[in-house]
């Protein structure tokens, strides 16, 4: 398994101008993804006669910057097709009232997915975006840290000011992970009573 030798994706170098696809993808499954990419662009360059301008970062913690393309005002400087893994960027109020209210996407009308995300709701209801998949975010606690503090089963125990100077939350240097940020402002909104400033 493996890129192939003379790879078609464009490397960490690159400039991300006219791109067809850019592909912020999980860690995880990022190097599958980029080999699975591959496989199907050539497939698409020898059937259509058509060269791609694809890339997906190498590594976990890609140092390239994206604003300029989450920051576009015009659609052409917009890569034609994007996978993004968080929320961080897609659901900024720019990209927003610049692109994605203004009729530029389409989700894609997928029969192939999984009754069950179906049935969770996992559709956007404006058509706009495409969820394709779902990581999940887990908690863990270290029993032999926690002491005599009650064990928290919910993220909404996490808002409890006893909680403070004892929760970690993942993500590289300087930025948190945003889903369990997300969810927490979800659920609770901006009247944040619970969170105690534990965050």
């Amino acid at each position: 398994m493996g890129l192939i030798q003379n790879s078609i994706l464009l490397d960490d170098d690159c400039n991300l101008n006219d791109l067809n696809f850019l592909g912020i993808i999980a860690c995880t499954v990022r190097q599958g993804f980029k080999e699975e990419l591959e496989k199907a662009l050539i497939k698409h360059r020898d059937k259509k006669n058509i060269n791609s301008k694809a890339y997906v970062p190498s590594g976990c913690a890609c140092k390239l910057d994206f604003s300029s393309i989450w920051e576009a005002k015009n659609i052409d400087d917009f890569p034609d097709v994007v996978a993004a893994n968080d929320f961080k960027d897609e659901f900024k109020k720019e990209f927003i009232s610049n692109l994605a209210n203004r009729g530029y996407f389409k989700a894609t009308a997928d029969n192939n997915i999984n009754r069950e995300f179906l049935d969770a709701g996992c559709v956007d209801p404006k058509a706009v975006y495409t969820v394709y998949a779902v990581s999940p975010t887990v908690m863990l606690v270290d029993k032999n840290k926690l002491g005599d503090l009650p064990m928290p089963r919910t993220w909404g125990d996490l808002l409890n000011p006893i909680y403070k100077n004892n929760i970690i939350l993942g993500g590289t240097l300087g930025e948190l992970s945003d889903s369990t940020i997300y969810y927490i402002y979800k659920e609770y909104g901006e009247d944040l009573n619970g969170w105690g400033g534990i965050i």
